[in-house]
Order: C-alpha cells, then structure tokens, then sequence
C-alpha cells in the first residue's frame, strides 16, 4: 500500500515537471550587430516586441538582451506567446553612445510585424544580422492654448510611402494610458519621413517632412530635432462650384465633398474619410446648390498647414462624377474662395463611402467603385496577399494630379472611385507572390464590373512563364564598392552568399537596414538590383532568356537575350552580366550592345526602333523616362573602365551594362566572329540552285533550344546551325514562295519542298536513325516560319512495316497476352474471394446474434418463471 502511493506520488511529479517544462519552452532569437558599413556594433540593446492584433495591436510584451564585444547577442521568448495566433512580433534595435545618446538604431518597419514566425519557412530567427543606421533623436510635443495637449503620431517613410516606420499608440503605451503629450522616437538619419500627429479630438492631422537628417551642421551629432506643434483649432470655409467636362455647370440632382487626408508621396486611403459634414462642429452646416453647382462646406483646421484630398461626387439622374483637387488647410492663412472643380465621369459600378459625421452618427454616400480581384496563375482567388498599390496619374485632367491609394483586400478583392482614366500601376505583393506592376485599361474596366487581375508567386521565370532552375541569389552592402560586376566577399549582407532560391532567407532582409542589393545568378547571365528598398516590396521577380538567340552574317556574330523586371521601381539602377561565348568571339575585336526592343509585362513589344524610331519613347512609355536613347543605336564596350555603362571582362566571359529601371527588353551583344575548328564553311556549295551563293544570316541553336524546338521566320539564303554528334549541320532556306519553301540539309546535302503544315525528318549522321525534324508552319511577308527541332526515331522502310503488321504474334507478346489474361482472372478471383469471406462473416455476426438472443430470451424466462414461484 505505501509503496503504491509512493508511486502514484512519482507519477504525479514526472506529470508536472512535464507540464512545467512545456511551459517554460522558449524560442532564441540570436545574430549580431553592425552599421551599415559592416563594423561590429558592441553593447546594442535588442528588444523583441509582442503586438497583440486583438487589442488594437498594442505592445503586450517585450524582451531585451545587450550584444557583447563581437556584437554577438541572444534573447529568449516563450514559444507559446509566439505561435498565439493573435500576437505578432517585432525586433528593434538601439545603441548609445558613451554619453547615453542614441547614436545607432535600426529601421523599424512598424508595419511589417511578423505572425508565428518560428513556424515560417521565410523566418529564420536565429543569426539575424541586425544593420543600424545613424540616428537621429526626435522629441514631439503638441500644445494647446500653452498646456501640453494629448496626440496620437504616425511616422512615414518617404521613400517607400506605403511603409510606416514608428506610430503611437500603437508601439508606445499600453491599452490603460492615455494618449501621450510628450514622446520621444529614434529615426534612421539616411531615410525621408513624413512626421504626422493628430490631437486627441479629431482636427485634421498635422505632416512634417524631413529629408535632411544627413545635414549635421542643422541637427548637431548625434542628431536632434524638437518638434512642438500647436494644435488650437478653429473653423475655416472653402467654396467654389462645379462643373462636368462637357461643360455643364447646372441642373444637378445631388452634389457631395468628401475630405481624405493626404499623406507621404499623394497617398490617400479612400476606406478612411475624414468625418462629413464638418460644419455641424460649429453649430452651422454645408451648403450645396444643386441648380447652380455651387458648394459651401467647413473644415476643422490648426494654425499649422494640413493637406487635404478634396472629392467631389454629383449625379444627373443615374450618371455619376467625381473630381479630385488637394488643398493645403490652415486657419491662419484664412478661407478659400473659389476653389472650383472639373469633373469626370466615374467608372465602375454603384457602392458607397462609408463615413461618420462630426457627431459620431453613420452616414453612406453612394459612390461608384472599381472592382479588382487577384487570381494566381491557375484561376484561384488570393487571399493572402498585401493589400495592393494602386497609382493613378490623373495630370493629364484639368486641375487633377496623381494620386496613390492602397485599399483594403477583402477576399482578394479591392474597390475604390477612379475617374475616366486607365490605372497607371496596380502592384499586388505580400504573402507566397512576388511584387507585380501591372497597368489596367480603360477597356479592361469598362467590360467588366470585376477586373480579374492575375499574379504569379514569388520565383524566377524565363520569358515563357516556366520557372528557372538553377538560380541563385545573393544580397550585398548598398554602396559604390559593392555595387560591381565582382564584388569582394566584404560586401556580403547579413550571410546573404550566392544561395538556391528555395534556401534563402529574405527575412533577414527586413532588417538589413532599409535597402540592400540584390544579385541573381544563373549560370554566368547576372542581374544585380543596386541599392533596392527591400522593406517595402521584397526581391523583385525577374525574367530572362535561360540561353541567347545566336546570329552571324559574314564576320559578325549577335547574342540577343531577353530580360524583364515586372515589379515597382524599388532600385536605383541595374547592372546586368551578359555571358558570351569566348569561342566565337574574337575578343581583341570591338564588342557592343545595342537595345532595340521594348516590351511589357506580358512581353508584347511595345517599342521597336525599326518602327518607332529613336526619339519619343520618354513622352509615351512612363518606365523609361530615364532611358538612355543611345542604346537605340548602340554603345561600344569599354574593357578597362569596370565603371562605364558598357564593359567587356575576358576573363569571365561577360559583357556588362548598366540601366535603368526597365520592364522588358532584349540587349543585343555583338562583336567580330571567329568560327570554332568544327565550323564548315559559312556558305556551303555544292546545291542544284544558284541561292547558296547569296548572303544570308545564320542562327546558331545550342543544344536545349535544338531538343525542346526552335522556331523562327527565315528569309531566302537564311541558315540555321545546328550540332549533331560534335558535327555542324545546316538548314538553309533555298527557294520561298506564297504557299512553299524548299530547303536544303547540309554537310552532306539532301533537299526537300514543304507545303505550310508538312513536316520532314532528316537522317544526317548514317545510324538508320532520323536526326532532325523540320515543320513549315506558316509564310508571311516572304519570311517562312519553321519548326526546327532534334529527333531520335528509328528509320523503317515500308517492306519492314508491312512486315511488321503481317507478322504473327511472338512468343513473348503470346505470353503477355496470355498472362494479362490470368492477371485479370486471379484479380476476378480476388474479388469473389473477398466477397466470399465478407458473407460468411455476416452469416456468423446473425447466427451469433441468434445464440444470443435465445440465451438472453432463456435469462428473462427463467427469471420470471422464478418470480412466480415467490408469488405463489
């Protein structure tokens, strides 16, 4: 018995110490600390912040640790406080200096807090390398008739607007504290901010742009800037009237302003309008004159200068206008007449904006809408992805200007109001799908009353849309040294090498201080993003030729490749490593590149120098305002001057230019020809026509594109060049008319006429084997567009395949036949057997069931035969 106890008492204390342990688990943050240019930040306080998005993302939690001397540092937090579905997380770091003035800090990305992070493939927790900036401390005060008054705060980066890097109070107090009157922040110094506060009783916020932290001679070192603003408010009036586009100015059935505010870079969030109807603050109301087009409203303003969105929205029965103008608020500067509008058509179908009015009550306003939906590559909606950008540059439109907006996704789709204009950029990023800029068209809004906008996920692609293989990534330092076609390995950021897509950890991005540069490697093609801000849209996406398109004619050989960047402009500029093949090319001669093809996203050209020419392409496509024409025509390549827009490096193999942002292109190298030892001649004799003497070009196929199949339009004396066994052979294009083309198939010389829609095999290489294979697809403009493509197939001549189907049965093919047979009969019996078991198990369950029916039904007789007997 006591021993028992013993027992049950160990039990019991195994459980617990089970449960206290489990408890207890921790996750180790760990990695180090630099500045940004790569020396070790010792004594760097780190702090994991925990947000809690169930309570209006406050600060629940935090945890902190110091680095040591080599920056090296590690803190723990409890698993369970991680991986709670309603707590996010975020790392911030700070560093003093020796009088205790913040001196370093790094960029905090208050928007990109981060969900059961230990849990996500993307992010590794451990050796995070932790980049600070410079810092510079900035003190905030609002004051209210000479007291201290209550204010929230919103920090912006300017140079990713759509990122907010500090705000209160969601990082500053907890849920019981008041809004604060006094705060302090830590800014990196070599980013823009745009400073926004709001008093505690709703006026119109305040912005303060600062983009000259770097400037020590007007904020001291470490860096100090005091801000005091006074928020007294007071009433001010704007009025002006109205007109449509066509003209008329009257007769309207309903006329609205709505006011938004204006935040860094145009940005308006049009799911969040200021209250309606202001004026009612003031004991008055708006004023609106439907017959004449006139309006009449209020605005809460501070003596400082607030910016505003102003939206107009009319209706003449059921068609409805809109029509955008910014305005700067301020009761000092006194009210503003006359502030007329033009407005435009809206697009889209009936919705509302929905808002509040002064005193609290809810009001809807119907307002046309745009509707996008994201859908990935196989039709699926998106759901997880970031809620989009959306630019739209209405300059072209009386009195408008370009907005940025950035509505709220729900289920993959966004609305908001535009005006009779296209949408000049849509870029959907976040979650498993890389940064996508895309423009959407009138008609394509006009046809639909949902615009299904389609994104791939987040990879490398070639220009087909088939994912690249073999591609590797590497982020360096963001600065002149390391932005080279060979960086030393000093430049390598946050353990970034050269690694597989797949291992590689772009959390560590985050916090890599702002920007960084971005190098994707396959084989030796590379596309080095210089200085790209990763926080803001991540890697971009990338597509490429896997292999160039080869071209002699005479002494001259041409490698085209094909390149796309297809996300926001994100980087400063792009250094591209083309590779060439040393064998062809005599590099003591020139080289150069010339790029004469523009395309979009969906690699449709959009600017051809053949046919556009080579001036006006800045005033028609906005990606390439900053282009250099002189590509149109080509540049020669330095090969001593790494630093100039064109280099050639013999050693590698590479040509390397430097351009700006870009959609699409195709860079064309070129240089002096030397064909290789097994090269026969250029222009091969020997045929029955005259045509061989003519010049023609010749396309050389490497063996990928030769197997998966190449097509192009030859013109006559055109050749294409392949290689079969170490062997050159050639496809040249004797004789083209409207409806055939003749050929001829060389070393050794066979000819043949194909009709459009026939093919032909070729046997080149005496193996009884068919080597090639040639299909005329079409002919236009006297161009023959064939299928080139390598072919294995053995060669049989009709007495072998009348042979072939007269032939009886082998022994073999009896037997299988004959073993399919039993194969099919034991599967038969199989079956029966299996059925049989299955019968005779339910026949036992009932016989079963009977026994023990008749032995309870002898139980219950013999029960009440015996209670009989008591009663007699």
């Amino acid at each position: 018995m006591f021993g028992s106890r013993i027992h049950i008492k160990f039990i019991i204390m195994v459980f617990l110490v089970i449960i206290t342990m489990n408890s207890c688990s921790a996750t180790v943050f760990s990695g180090y600390t630099y500045n940004m240019s790569g020396n070790t930040l010792a004594d760097t306080n780190i702090t994991v912040e925990i947000w809690d998005s169930d309570n209006d993302n406050y600060v629940i939690e935090s945890y902190s640790n110091i680095s040591d001397g080599n920056g090296s540092w590690n803190l723990y937090v409890p698993t369970d406080t991680l991986t709670n579905v309603s707590h996010r997380f975020l790392i911030f770091a700070k560093h003093n200096n020796s009088n205790g003035t913040v001196d370093y800090v790094t960029f905090r990305p208050g928007g990109q807090t981060y969900t059961n992070a230990v849990n996500d493939r993307d992010m590794d927790v451990n050796n995070l390398i932790l980049y600070l900036h410079e810092a510079v401390t900035v003190n905030i005060t609002m004051n209210l008739g000479g007291q201290a008054a209550n204010f929230s705060y919103y920090v912006g980066d300017e140079i990713s607007p759509l990122l907010h890097v500090w705000s209160s109070p969601l990082d500053t107090i907890t849920p019981d504290e008041a809004w604060p009157n006094q705060t302090t922040i830590y800014l990196p110094a070599d980013r823009e901010h745009n400073i926004r506060v709001s008093e505690e009783n709703g006026a119109p916020p305040i912005n303060y742009y600062i983009d000259d932290f770097y400037n020590t001679t007007k904020y001291g070192y470490p860096r100090t800037l005091d801000l005091v603003f006074n928020c007294t408010n007071a009433q001010m009036r704007i009025s002006g009237r109205i007109n449509l586009s066509n003209g008329t100015g009257t007769g309207f059935d309903d006329i609205d302003v709505i006011f938004y505010e204006i935040e860094g870079d145009n940005l308006v969030l049009f799911d969040s309008p200021l209250p309606y109807n202001w004026s009612r603050h003031f004991g008055e109301s708006d004023h609106y004159n439907f017959s004449e087009g006139t309006y009449n409203v209020s605005m809460e303003s501070m003596p400082s200068e607030s910016n505003l969105l102003m939206f107009v929205v009319a209706r003449i029965n059921n068609s409805y206008y809109g029509g955008f103008r910014n305005i700067t608020a301020s009761w000092a500067a006194g009210n503003i007449n006359d502030f007329d509008f033009t407005l435009y058509g809206l697009l889209g179908n009936s919705a509302n904006i929905s808002t509040t009015q002064k005193d609290g009550s809810a009001i809807n306003i119907t307002v046309p809408k745009v509707r996008i939906q994201t859908i990935n590559s196989s039709g699926d909606i998106i759901t997880n992805a970031d809620n989009p950008d959306v630019f739209i540059n209405y300059s072209d439109l009386d009195n408008q200007f370009s907005i940025t907006t950035w509505p709220t996704a729900s289920q993959g789709i966004v609305s908001f109001p535009v005006l009779a204009h296209k949408i000049d950029e849509f870029i959907v990023h976040g979650g498993d799908y890389g940064s996508s800029k895309l423009e959407i068209s009138l008609e394509e809004i006009n046809q639909s009353s949902l615009v299904n906008v389609t994104v791939r996920e987040w990879n490398m692609y070639d220009i087909n849309g088939n994912i690249q293989t073999n591609v590797k990534l590497a982020v360096y330092r963001p600065s002149k040294e390391c932005n080279v076609p060979n960086p030393p390995n000093s430049c390598v950021f946050a353990d970034n090498t050269l690694k597989n897509l797949v291992d590689f950890n772009d959390f560590n991005l985050d916090y890599s201080g702002g920007k960084a540069s971005i190098r994707i490697k396959k084989g030796n093609l590379v596309i080095h993003y210089k200085n790209a801000d990763t926080l803001s849209n991540g890697v971009p996406m990338t597509d490429f030729d896997a292999l160039a398109s080869t071209t002699t004619s005479g002494n001259i050989i041409e490698d085209a490749w094909r390149l796309g960047s297809f996300g926001p402009k994100i980087y400063e500029e792009i250094l591209i490593g083309i590779p060439y093949n040393q064998n062809n090319y005599n590099e003591s001669g020139d080289f150069n590149v010339t790029i004469k093809k523009l395309y979009d996203s969906d690699w449709n050209l959009m600017w051809n120098v053949e046919v556009n020419g080579t001036t006006g392409l800045k005033g028609n496509l906005t990606d390439y305002v900053n282009f250099d024409d002189n590509w149109f025509t080509g540049k020669n390549c330095s090969k001593t001057n790494a630093s100039k827009k064109c280099f050639v490096n013999t050693s590698s193999n590479q040509v390397w230019i430097t351009i700006p942002h870009f959609s699409g292109l195709q860079p064309i190298v070129s240089g002096v020809y030397t064909p290789s030892e097994n090269d026969d001649d250029n222009s091969p004799g020997g045929g029955s026509s005259g045509s061989f003497s003519a010049v023609g070009l010749i396309y050389i196929i490497n063996e990928l594109m030769f197997k998966q199949g190449y097509t192009k339009s030859l013109s006559s004396s055109d050749k294409v060049k392949v290689n079969i066994s170490g062997k050159n052979h050639y496809i040249t294009m004797d004789n083209i008319t409207s409806n055939k083309v003749k050929i001829n198939i060389t070393s050794d010389l066979q000819q043949a006429t194909l009709f459009i829609g026939d093919e032909k095999k070729f046997e080149v290489t005496d193996d009884s084997y068919y080597d090639i294979i040639v299909r005329l697809n079409n002919i236009t403009n006297n161009k023959a567009n064939l299928t080139i493509r390598y072919l294995h197939e053995k060669i049989i001549s009709e007495f072998e395949e009348d042979e072939e189907f007269e032939k009886p049965l082998k022994q073999d093919e009896e037997e299988i036949i004959e073993d399919n047979f039993k194969e099919t009969k034991s599967r038969m019996f199989g079956i029966r057997y299996y059925l049989s078991i299955i019968v005779v198990i339910i026949i036992i369950l009932f016989i079963l069931s009977l026994i023990g029916y008749k032995i309870y039904y002898k139980k219950i007789k013999k029960s009440k035969d015996k209670k009989r007997k008591i009663k007699k």
